[in-house]
């Protein structure tokens, strides 16, 4: 496992050619489970440029769990072509991916391709993702990369997690930013719960989808999950923005 406790931490690949970041995994052909990261800073958590934090499985065993706790998190791809995030992902095996886990007392950002997300690709589960924060922006800027936050079954018969937010204040997805629970495979999407003080979804000039999703797609077989919003204040979907259950496969929706 991997613990670090900090004033800041700073996660920036800067253009380099070596992987940058924290990472925790089990590797193929091993039996082990790859170890859990917990970060714990009092100041911002920051992710740039195809910087990340993983914990993921080749193997039989599973991915470990990812704990963060900080004041603040902003995650920022700078328009680079490579994932930035945070992500637990069972990549071969039969291991399942860990979990997320966030709590921040400030904003989380995700901008222009920055990403937290728990994926399967095997018969293992993707990981439920968990996030509190002040208030959360998911913006793609124009990014040719994902924006926002997703658990889901890319292949093998694995199901996608369940997604929880809960913010004090606005909660807002711009600019083909996603919030996504999703299978492509024989396995289920998971369900979509937030809990926000204000909700503003708004796809603007974005060519992208938008919005708040949890689905099947058309070659898979599984179910859609719910999508839950309870909002204290408004809720704004706007300019082509979605909030979604959809299934196009043999599955149903929620």
């Amino acid at each position: 496992s991997i613990t670090i406790t900090a004033g800041e931490v700073h996660i920036d690949r800067q253009g380099a050619e070596r992987v940058t970041g924290i990472i925790s995994d089990a590797a193929t052909g091993s039996a082990a489970y790859a170890g859990s990261i917990s970060i714990t800073t009092e100041g911002l958590l920051s992710v740039f440029n195809g910087g990340f934090i993983a914990s993921n499985t080749s193997s039989i065993g599973h991915a470990g769990e990812i704990r963060i706790v900080a004041r603040e998190i902003s995650i920022d791809g700078h328009q680079s072509s490579l994932f930035t995030g945070i992500t637990s992902s069972a990549l071969a095996g039969s291991g399942d991916a860990g979990s997320i886990n966030i709590n921040t007392e400030g904003p989380l950002s995700l901008l222009s391709g920055g990403s937290i997300r728990s994926q399967t690709r095997t018969q293992g589960n993707a990981g439920e993702i968990y996030l509190v924060a002040s208030e959360l922006y998911v913006n793609r800027l124009g990014s040719k990369l994902y924006t926002g936050i997703t658990s889901s079954a890319e292949a093998g018969s694995g199901h996608a997690g369940s997604i929880n937010i809960h913010t004090e204040g606005l909660l807002s997805v711009l600019n083909g930013g996603v919030i996504r629970s999703r299978t492509l495979t024989q396995g289920n999407a998971g369900e979509v719960t937030i809990e926000t003080g204000e909700l503003l979804v708004n796809r603007q000039d974005s060519v992208f989808f938008t919005g708040i999703i949890s689905d099947a797609a058309s070659d898979s077989y599984g179910h859609a999950g719910s999508v839950t919003i309870t909002s204290d204040g408004s809720l704004s979907v706007l300019n082509g923005g979605m909030i979604r259950s959809s299934t196009f496969s043999a599955g149903s929706g929620q």
